[in-house]
């Protein structure tokens, strides 16, 4: 239901009129709540300004020159009206029910002072993917996802600028944008810790869905483009100090390095500590519940993945320790149900038929429950499904920075083992000179300057990292490998044969997944 109450919308244009223009008809055609439109110009040389002055009834401000992201919203909320000042991107569309939305939420509770929507190009705690590639497959998408309830708000640690609902006594209390934040870089983060220190929540309304534009352009009504529809992500955490995320990456390194180790119980402390300080972050979440897992803690994991997957409802990885998480507690339905979900979105097949498949044996067999006292027992019978059924997996082995050529020769008898064994092997050199690859497979070269994320193939069920740097880029990956199915079947890097020394290099053991 529409709200009575005014909420200002303030767009700020500098040229690119043909998306500014989309925007702004789809604010007039999507918005059924009362506003008022303010347009600012910050020095268009394209007829944005004179675009703007044909808009009927919006207040314009024309400056002369760019004044820049932050000057130019400040601008716009001096002459607002409105009990709630809407910040917009100009390089967005907006859809079906997207203030009635965000409005719901805000309104819900008065400890509510931020709220913003879900996009296809947002930070980790705000994307989503709808699969369209046209306006009018965007609008009908849309349509659907904002006709969700309240269930899909959560809160958030801050909520990105391209789309920002705030109560105006938020403003009155914190300030403005600060202008000390940088331009258009890290004034959100920025405005809503001030936000928070005074009190109020940030909320993502997680049922509202709104197109932005970044990196790509429209031909017609077709998007073209490296994001269409597809939930490209901004760096997480983009708004910290310098020093404040010196100690967030340091938390997060000793929770994953004890976490590979084994070392659960310190894993655990790290990562307590860091949920305080990141308490909405689903990929904290998610390294936290994995290690309360390792621990036996199935109920406490379930809530925090529970919630997490509320965030990122399509993380293949999530899904699938989700998954893991209700089969160890006897839930086998819904077990089966994120499992099936898995195999849907076309990542992590071997793992997600092997969820079933215990499933279906634990059916069969009552009395194996009662030795899942872990997740690494659960992963250990996973492991044996995976030999008897003759399954094969899809391992993505990357090697790097060797500059001696003989320091990648044990990585490589790791590899030409898992060939041997059958295992489907794609092999990424990440920095490492072609000529110095000895692997009969196939090897990618991956150029140093570009981010090993998007080298990963999608259908990879397990990813093998041989360093530690690897690893902070390739948490980025949405469809990560179940890496923890890998890390404890010793078979996988033995030495010699069924009866020999178990043989591990440290590298090898910290494998990357999603936490």
């Amino acid at each position: 239901m529409p709200s009575n109450t005014l909420t200002s919308i303030i767009v700020l244009g500098h040229n690119k009129l043909e998306y500014t223009r989309l925007c702004v008809e789809s604010i007039l055609r999507h918005t059924n709540s009362p506003f008022e439109l303010i347009l600012v110009d910050n020095g268009s040389t394209d007829g944005t300004a004179k675009y703007f002055n044909s808009i009927a009834g919006a207040k314009v401000i024309k400056n002369r020159t760019d004044r820049g992201f932050i000057k130019g919203y400040n601008q716009g909320v001096e002459i607002t009206k409105g009990n709630y000042i809407l910040f917009l991107d100009s390089g967005t569309i907006v859809t079906e029910h997207w203030l009635e939305n965000l409005l719901a939420c805000l309104e819900s509770d008065p400890s509510i002072g931020i709220v913003g929507p879900r996009s296809n190009y947002a930070n980790s705690e705000q994307s989503a993917k709808l699969n369209y590639t046209s306006v009018e497959e965007l609008h009908r998408l849309a349509a659907e996802f904002n006709g969700q309830g309240p269930e899909r708000w959560y809160d958030v640690d801050s909520i990105a600028s391209f789309c920002m609902l705030v109560r105006r006594e938020v403003i009155d209390k914190v300030g403005l944008f600060n202008k000390r934040s940088g331009m258009g870089r890290y004034e959100d983060a920025n405005f809503c810790s001030r936000a928070r220190a005074a009190g109020y929540r940030s909320v993502c309304a997680g049922n509202t869905f709104i197109h932005r534009f970044d990196g790509q352009s429209l031909t017609g009504d077709r998007f073209q483009g490296d994001n269409a529809g597809k939930g490209r992500q901004e760096a997480p955490n983009k708004g910290r100090e310098v020093s404040e995320r010196g100690e967030l990456t340091r938390l997060f390194h000793q929770g994953l390095v004890d976490y590979a180790d084994g070392r659960y119980a310190r894993a655990l402390q790290a990562l307590q500590e860091l949920a305080k300080k990141l308490p909405y972050s689903a990929y904290v979440k998610h390294a936290f519940g994995l290690t309360l897992m390792m621990l036996g803690k199935f109920n406490e994991a379930k809530a925090l993945l529970a919630h997490a997957l509320l965030q990122r409802s399509d993380n293949a990885s999530l899904l699938l320790a989700y998954g893991d998480c209700l089969t160890a507690l006897g839930e086998l339905n819904d077990a089966e149900k994120h499992y099936g979900r898995v195999v849907e979105l076309g990542s992590h097949q071997t793992s997600a038929r092997m969820g079933l498949a215990v499933v279906k044996k634990i059916k069969g067999q009552p009395e194996l429950l009662k030795f899942i006292n872990n997740l690494e027992a659960l992963v250990t019978l996973k492991t044996r499904l995976v030999r008897d059924r003759n399954e094969h997996l899809s391992i993505t082995y990357i090697t790097a920075n060797h500059i001696v050529a003989d320091g990648s020769k044990v990585h490589f008898e790791h590899i030409h083992r898992l060939i041997g064994r059958g295992h489907n092997i794609n092999v990424i050199a990440h920095r490492l000179h072609q000529d110095r690859i000895d692997v009969h497979t196939e090897a990618t070269t991956t150029p140093s300057n570009n981010a090993l994320s998007d080298s990963i193939p999608p259908e990879s069920d397990v990813i093998i990292t041989a360093g530690w740097p690897q690893m902070q880029d390739l948490v980025k990956i949405e469809h990560a490998a179940h890496a923890y199915l890998a890390q404890y079947d010793r078979s996988l890097f033995e030495k010699g044969g069924e009866e020999g020394e178990h043989y591990f290099l440290p590298a090898v053991k910290r494998l990357a997944d999603m936490s």
